[in-house]
């Protein structure tokens, strides 16, 4: 699992939500990218118990530093 997941999917109910809390953050990331665990982890999101809905596409956008260091 990652270090922190931000936010759920049915933690904010609208797109304007969203995009505060992303614009909102703050926090700095460091360490290493390990992309494949980042890929995983999203994918494992994509549950109702996090607010998937089955008449919705799952779509995920991962912003990496490009510099990827999957063991």
């Amino acid at each position: 699992m990652c270090e922190q997941v931000e936010f759920y999917l049915n933690a904010h109910n609208t797109t304007s939500e969203v995009l505060a809390t992303l614009f909102a953050s703050s926090r700095r990331f460091i360490g290493s990218t390990n992309t494949a665990m980042a890929l995983s982890e999203v994918r494992s999101m994509f549950t109702a118990q996090y607010g998937d809905r089955q008449d919705r596409d799952n779509i995920a956008i991962i912003l990496t530093d490009g510099q990827s260091g999957d063991p």
